[in-house]
């Protein structure tokens, strides 16, 4: 077994284990948040959760596809330096980004709530909007890490 094979396999259990942790996490995380926040709350929470969820999307996910594989290409061709570069212009687009749509987010709130029909829900989204900003950056490190087929970082 070469030594790539055995980076690639140990990724690949790393990234499984992650997964597997998130997973459990999960279970424990609902029946715990429905105690501590009773079922009505839990309404209000996932109205609001689910505009975010959406935000975060729009935010993230269409540049982060591209971004990993232009990182991967720079370093096929031994670019370190171009991956970089491509990091560093990407972690400042999906930065600016973020913190955009952080404040739209934040500010449409009580609309977004009144379309809903779930006007308690307006607290809640206020509450995740700065976490818009903060996935936006996290999503530029894991991509880049993605690019560099360093999987270990990413879980």
């Amino acid at each position: 077994m070469s030594v790539k094979e055995e980076t690639t396999s140990r990724s690949f259990i790393v990234l499984t284990a992650a997964t597997f942790l998130m997973k459990i996490m999960s279970l424990v995380y609902v029946p715990v948040l429905l105690y501590v926040i009773k079922a009505e709350a839990h309404g209000t929470y996932t109205t609001a959760y689910d505009f975010f969820a959406f935000v975060y999307v729009v935010t993230n996910e269409g540049l982060t596809k591209g971004i990993a594989r232009m990182v991967s290409e720079r370093m096929a061709r031994n670019d370190i330096g171009g991956a970089h570069k491509v990091f560093r212009i990407s972690r400042n687009i999906l930065a600016a980004t973020g913190l955009f749509m952080a404040v739209l987010f934040f500010v449409l709130a009580g609309a977004l709530a009144n379309v809903a029909g779930a006007p308690l829900s307006i607290d809640a989204m206020r509450v995740l909007a700065p976490a818009i900003a903060v996935t936006s950056v996290s999503s530029a490190y894991r991509v880049y890490f993605q690019g560099r087929n360093v999987l270990t970082v990413t879980a």
